[in-house]
């Protein structure tokens, strides 16, 4: 894998590669820019990194459909804040881009409208599932 500036790219020559290797994990984050993009293949879809995941096993993806820049920060602050407060990972990228959305320096849908998430098909066998929050009394 090699980094530059916002990208990242995987050496291989195909993102299906990764598809054999069995993920056992629940949630997989992709913050850096364009991660949910890829290559369209006719018949197959958008191959990319963030499908590769769940091909893989991944039960959800995090991913961005265009370059976020610093603003992604901000949001991955405020997501990972939730998760730690255990709300679902739905409800934790929701309020992380309601949070950018209502201050006026990052408002802008580009800031926080590029994020997105994805969930794959449902594991087979029991599994445990990620902690909910409850409603306080």
């Amino acid at each position: 894998m090699s980094l530059t500036s916002c990208h990242v790219q995987l050496a291989v020559d195909h993102p299906h590669s990764h598809a054999g290797t069995r993920w056992r994990t629940r949630l997989v984050v992709l913050s850096a820019c364009e991660t949910f993009g890829g290559r369209l293949y006719e018949g197959e879809g958008l191959m990319g990194l963030a499908r590769a995941f769940l091909a893989s096993g991944a039960e959800a993806v995090v991913a961005t459909q265009w370059p976020v820049g610093a603003g992604s920060a901000d949001v991955m602050d405020v997501f990972y804040h939730g998760l730690s407060a255990g709300h679902t990972p739905e409800a934790a990228l929701r309020d992380a881009q309601l949070a950018l959305r209502r201050n006026p320096a990052t408002s802008h849908p580009f800031y926080w409208g590029g994020f997105a998430l994805v969930r794959g098909r449902k594991p087979e066998g029991p599994r445990p599932s990620l902690p909910t929050r409850t409603s306080p009394h």
